[in-house]
C-alpha cells in the first residue's frame, strides 16, 4: 500500500510540473480553479538580477491582469503604489497601481491593460520601478519580453 500511495504522489507531482513551460524570458503555469473550474493560468517573468519586481501576467476573474510582485510595501491611504513603467526607448508612464491585501503584490488598473499588454508584445524589455508612497522607497527591475507575446498567446481563453 505505501509503494502505490508513494508512486501516486510521485505522478500527482510529475503532472504538476508539466504544467509549467519555459517561454522565453517567462514562465507559463497553466491552471485551473479546483472548485470553479476557472482559468487561473499565468506567466511571470523577472529581472535581469532575478529581483523584484516581477512581472505577472494572471487569468483573474475579472479577465487579464497585470500584476507586479515586489516587497512589502504598505502602500497610501488608498492601498495603491506608485508605479512607472518604460518600454524600451518609450517616455515614461506612471500610475498608482492597487495592493492585494497581502502588501506584496500591486496590479495595474483595469483601464491600462490593454495598451500595457500591446506594447508589452512588441518591445524588447520594460524597466519597472515601484515606490511605496508612505516612505520613498524604491525597487526597479530591467525585464526582458522575450517570449512575453507567445506566452500572452496561452491566455488567449481568459480574455
Amino acid at each position: 500500500m505505501r509503494t502505490v500511495l508513494l508512486l501516486v504522489l510521485m505522478m500527482s507531482i510529475s503532472s504538476s510540473a508539466l504544467a509549467q513551460t519555459q517561454i522565453g524570458n517567462f514562465t507559463y503555469e497553466a491552471r485551473l480553479n479546483p472548485m470553479t473550474e476557472d482559468n487561473v493560468s499565468h506567466f511571470y517573468g523577472i529581472g535581469d538580477d532575478n529581483s523584484k519586481p516581477a512581472l505577472v501576467v494572471k487569468c483573474l476573474s475579472d479577465g487579464l491582469n497585470v500584476v507586479l510582485v515586489h516587497k512589502r510595501f504598505s502602500g497610501d491611504e488608498d492601498d495603491q503604489i506608485l508605479v512607472s513603467h518604460r518600454f524600451d526607448k518609450d517616455d515614461r508612464v506612471t500610475t498608482y497601481w492597487n495592493v492585494f491585501p497581502s502588501h506584496k503584490s500591486s496590479r495595474l488598473p483595469v483601464g491600462h491593460i490593454t495598451e500595457f499588454l500591446r506594447r508589452a508584445r512588441t518591445a524588447n524589455h520594460v524597466v519597472i520601478r515601484a515606490t511605496d508612497p508612505p516612505d520613498g522607497e524604491t525597487k526597479t527591475s530591467v525585464i526582458s519580453l522575450d517570449g512575453f507575446g507567445r506566452a500572452l498567446d496561452r491566455l488567449e481563453g481568459c480574455r
